[in-house]
């Protein structure tokens, strides 16, 4: 995702399974953390959990950054159900119109009618 121009396809299954490991890592930590385990398992474990949220972070933060960026193109494509998710896709729509309601009271209403398209 970060290396592409566009927008690429949601891997729902892939972030489905990221976070179900995530979510067994962290019991994983914490049954050890209970068990009174010492020494560097646990910041390992730790260090591996924190590294792959964040990674699993950074890709949503790309696509977010990416759907600002091109949320008119991306909206109007025929493929949005399979380039987004329903969560990004709302973000997508609600977004567009706070950026067009701002614009309408920013700037917009002060152009003269025979500019309006």
């Amino acid at each position: 995702e970060k290396g592409a121009p566009e927008i690429l396809k949601y891997e729902a299954r892939v972030m489905k399974r990221v976070e179900e490991e995530l979510e067994t890592q962290k019991a994983h930590i914490e049954r050890l953390s209970e068990e009174k385990h010492t020494g560097g398992i646990i910041r390992i474990l730790q260090m591996e959990y924190d590294r792959v949220n964040y990674m699993r972070k950074d890709y949503l933060r790309i696509r977010l950054r990416k759907i600002q960026k091109f949320d008119i193109d991306i909206l109007s494509s025929d493929d949005v159900e399979n380039l987004l998710n329903k969560a990004e896709i709302d973000f997508a729509s609600g977004y567009l119109d706070l950026r067009e309601r701002h614009f309408g009271k920013s700037f917009l209403h002060h152009i003269p009618d025979n500019y309006d398209s």
